[in-house]
């Protein structure tokens, strides 16, 4: 199982093992399992303002990464103005790390 968090996806191209991605089109053979992300953020967001939220923060991956999860910070941007609330993002960036020297 592939999580939607991998970046170099052509190596997936030539894989001959089974693969499941989750979240994220690799090639057009490997089977993908997908939530609407989109419907995700919204119902997230409008969730937090039903219950009195106005300053909500929508912490996101790294935008240099294209990836489905993308389209929940965009519904939660989308269901900010659509309520007269100022949005807010902060940014995780994608960070390689060598798994060896991890303490």
């Amino acid at each position: 199982m592939v999580g939607s968090h991998n970046i170099n996806i052509s190596e997936y191209q030539y894989f001959e093992n089974k693969i499941v991605s989750i979240e994220r089109e690799l090639t057009a053979h490997i089977p993908i399992i997908q939530s609407d992300n989109y419907l995700g953020g919204k119902l997230a967001t409008q969730e937090l303002i039903d219950k009195g939220c106005q300053k909500i923060v929508c912490i996101r991956g790294d935008q240099q990464v294209t990836t489905p999860a993308n389209d929940r910070a965009a519904a939660y941007k989308d269901v900010m103005k659509e309520n007269n609330l100022v949005y807010s993002f902060k940014e995780v960036p994608f960070q390689f790390t060598d798994q060896k020297n991890v303490n």
